[in-house]
């Protein structure tokens, strides 16, 4: 049997469900799945409606990690992909139940034509609440089975990003090797979607190709296409990673470290974006990836940098954070995991009425002019080269009230 390539007939690459649907209000949680090459399990998972983003990466090892130190049995960890879903559409249960459908949980250190303990099969939760829906659906994989199930279940205990070349691989390489067949996802779909979520558009006839040869990826490869086209919306220009940790202590401020790395707060009115209102556009001071643009920034009188959107809704997540006493929603990048600040209801009403609250710290301020030198040519033609004919600078007024700090209004503990 030759190995399975991917078909571009059947997936156009295969038409993502989750670009109709807009995530930007909605609240979102975390699950690492694995199961074998993490570029299959990314590309059909992503492609779930429901899951809002997705990154590919190595998780629960110990050090540096890398594709190649990985998959040659120098570290502990396994090849996975992060995803975040938004489960007042999509439960966890569910989830589980597709993703369980689409890889063999009877299997050891081996999914499809790749073995070694980095290809072994997980979940890996990041919330103990998600303990027992877990545990549910793994009762219901017994059910189903006759084997011992060697799936791992285990709290995520690290995740670093995959180099930029593997994010979305077959997207970006739509003949590339995939141990998961298109049939068994839109199998997959058909038994265990929500009836809210059907129908979802498949591809012509699910017929699977098998093609004589498939090269496998590696290192030398690199990217073709953008860095996101199976993700929501519009896709980023150009992919952008995570440094080690050693990298990101060297690089970063005292400062900077703990806001993006533990969740510190920077002093309000006392750092270098709050009153910052030039052209230009913002971006994840860890790895680059673009997050706000000057056309989306305020004066909320926070003292904090304030936009109304991000230029891309894929490129953060929004978490429930319940720190400090207070129920808030966090705002992290996706591709870095960059805790940034916070978003609030109290914005102006004409712009959505959201106020993305985010730490200076957290960005990087490339000016409209500079834009092109620092390799973000392609987003001069969305911003407003002049401030005199910018959105305005000014706090709009709302028919909300001010607030105190325990109320998710202007105060501490926002960022």
């Amino acid at each position: 049997m030759a190995k399975e390539k991917s078909d571009p007939a059947q997936t156009s690459w295969a038409p993502n469900p989750n670009q109709d649907i807009d995530y930007r209000r909605r609240r979102l949680k975390e699950i690492t799945l694995a199961g074998g090459q993490f570029w299959a399990v990314q590309a059909w998972m992503a492609r779930v409606p429901g899951v809002a983003c997705s990154t590919a990466g190595y998780a629960n090892g110990i050090g540096d990690a890398g594709y190649n130190r990985v998959c040659y049995g120098q570290s502990h960890y396994v090849l996975a992909v992060r995803l975040y879903y938004a489960p007042e559409l999509l439960s966890l249960s569910s989830l589980l139940d597709i993703f369980f459908a689409l890889i063999d949980p009877l299997q050891p250190d081996h999914q499809g034509y790749d073995w070694g303990p980095q290809y072994r099969s997980g979940i890996y939760y990041s919330q103990e609440e998600d303990i027992p829906e877990i545990t549910a659906a793994f009762e219901r994989l017994r059910s189903r089975l006759d084997g011992r199930i060697c799936t791992e279940f285990l709290p995520l205990s690290s995740f670093v990003p995959a180099e930029d070349y593997h994010q979305h691989y077959l997207d970006k390489n739509p003949g590339g090797y995939s141990q998961i067949s298109a049939r068994q996802f839109f199998q997959a779909l058909k038994q265990y979607l929500p009836d809210n979520l059907k129908p979802v558009p498949e591809a012509a006839s699910a017929a699977d190709t098998e093609a004589t040869q498939a090269a496998r990826p590696d290192g030398a490869d690199s990217p073709a296409g953008r860095a996101d086209p199976g993700g929501t919306k519009s896709a980023v220009p150009e992919p952008f990673v995570r440094p080690d940790d050693q990298t990101l202590r060297q690089r970063l401020t005292p400062l900077e470290y703990e806001v993006t790395q533990h969740q510190a707060t920077e002093p309000p009115f006392r750092n270098p974006y709050d009153a910052e209102f030039r052209p230009g556009l913002y971006v994840d001071r860890v790895s680059g990836q673009p997050l706000f643009s000057s056309e989306d920034k305020y004066d909320a009188g926070c003292g904090w940098p304030s936009f109304t959107r991000p230029v891309e809704s894929q490129n953060i997540v929004q978490l429930p954070d319940h720190s400090h006493g207070l129920v808030r929603t966090e705002v992290r990048s996706v591709m870095a995991n960059s805790h940034l600040g916070h978003v609030f209801e109290d914005g102006p009403d004409s712009a959505g009425g959201l106020r993305y609250c985010i730490n200076s710290a957290a960005l990087r301020f490339i000016p409209y002019e500079e834009l092109a030198r620092e390799g973000y040519g392609p987003w001069q033609e969305r911003i407003c080269p002049n401030p005199d004919t910018a959105k305005s600078q000014a706090p709009e007024q709302t028919t909300r009230p001010a607030g105190n700090p325990e109320t998710n209004n202007k105060g501490a503990h926002q960022s």
